[in-house]
């Protein structure tokens, strides 16, 4: 996944440069920058529900339903804070943009999920935020996709988030069939 971020920053960038969108191009990076503090704190909340989840588990070999409701939650909230940060991404620059559809949306897909894939390699336990990250790159390429074919955000959106829930329900289902013993 690192490789197609890595080439769609590297093709939007010089494809924007060369078209003289320097406004998204900066704009892109005022993203990028700070974004990586911003996202940690905006997903320090849904860690709090595994916290108590682990807390809660008391040794058991199976979660209880309060276990369940607790990850679940916690990856919902994950899930509705990408889609509002990838979607709040897409918005701005293609706002700013002069009709450079396409490069403009590989750009925004590249600085939306470049944070969420740096947090999610310095993740200690990584494969629960390894999924999510891919999941929303999944998402962002749907996202352009139905952008380039009905040039609906709202559609787009519903997309991003379908993506996103059949990530939280894999990443539900590991989570319970990995439960600590």
């Amino acid at each position: 996944m690192r490789q197609l971020i890595i080439l769609f920053l590297a093709v939007s960038g010089v494809w924007l440069a060369l078209l003289g969108e320097w406004r998204t191009i900066v704009m892109g990076l005022l993203f990028a920058g700070p974004s990586v503090l911003f996202l940690a704190l905006l997903f320090a909340p849904g860690l709090i529900f595994n916290v108590l989840a682990t807390i809660n588990d008391g040794g058991r070999l199976r979660p209880s339903l309060w276990d369940m409701i607790l990850i679940l939650g916690g990856l919902l909230y994950n899930a509705v804070v990408l889609t509002v940060w990838v979607l709040g991404v897409f918005g701005t620059l293609l706002r700013i943009a002069e009709d450079n559809t396409l490069p403009t949306m590989l750009w925004a897909s590249a600085v939306a999920i470049v944070p969420v894939l740096w947090l999610a390699e310095k993740d200690a336990d990584g494969s629960g935020s390894q999924l999510t990250a891919s999941f929303a790159m999944t998402g962002a390429i749907a996202l352009m996709i139905t952008l380039l074919v009905s040039e609906s955000i709202k559609v787009g959106a519903i997309n991003f988030f379908v993506v996103m829930l059949i990530g939280v329900l894999i990443s539900f289902k590991s989570a319970i069939t990995e439960w600590p013993s």
